[in-house]
């Protein structure tokens, strides 16, 4: 087996006929987890293992075709502006906002940072929250996003209170301690 550290696990892995493991999920169950992950890859094959747990699966066909730069890259960018959240607020208005969006408009809501709120709109709700904290960076910027990828990812973040990065035009950032995720956003 050959260990392969962090560099793994960014897309999507699927274990076996029975669906897939996103790495929101994975990171979900890491989250449960105590003590040190090693991460392991033999012939096209994941092993995760932790204290009393292990995760196993097939790495993604075609994963070759997307770079771990491309992905560092946003990782260690900085973006134009900031805001922390409280997570299960967020959330809370997201699972709200998700009932009015579906495959019909490819799970898409926009978002619209403002200096001291978020404003989540889908075709038929509209709901702002306020930022748990407002930080000096704060400014204007819009975007979409799939909901449903949105969600995962947030539901990946481990603290109470998320601070999210944004204005780039292809990505948001969310930022919770050590843990750094890029989600894409949807074109205009």
């Amino acid at each position: 087996r050959n260990v392969l550290g962090w560099r793994v696990g960014w897309r999507k892995l699927f274990f076996g006929d029975t669906g897939g493991l996103t790495i929101g999920y994975l990171m979900d169950l890491v989250g449960l987890l105590v003590g040190t992950i090693s991460v392991y890859a033999n012939d096209g094959y994941l092993l995760f293992e932790a204290d009393g747990c292990s995760v196993y699966g097939k790495v993604m066909d075609g994963i070759e075709n997307y770079s771990i730069d491309s992905l560092t890259e946003y990782v260690g960018q900085s973006f134009d502006y900031s805001c922390k959240v409280v997570k299960n607020t967020l959330l809370n208005l997201l699972d709200r906002i998700s009932l009015f969006v579906g495959d019909y408009n490819k799970d898409e809501v926009t978002l619209a940072f403002s200096a001291n709120q978020i404003e989540v709109t889908s075709k038929y709700a509209n709901e702002t929250i306020k930022y748990a904290e407002a930080t000096a960076s704060a400014g204007e910027f819009t975007c979409k996003v799939d909901v449903k990828t949105f969600i995962a990812q947030l539901k990946s973040q481990l603290g109470d209170v998320i601070e999210i990065q944004y204005g780039d035009e292809n990505t948001l950032k969310f930022v919770d301690g050590d843990l750094v995720s890029v989600i894409a956003l949807l074109e205009e």
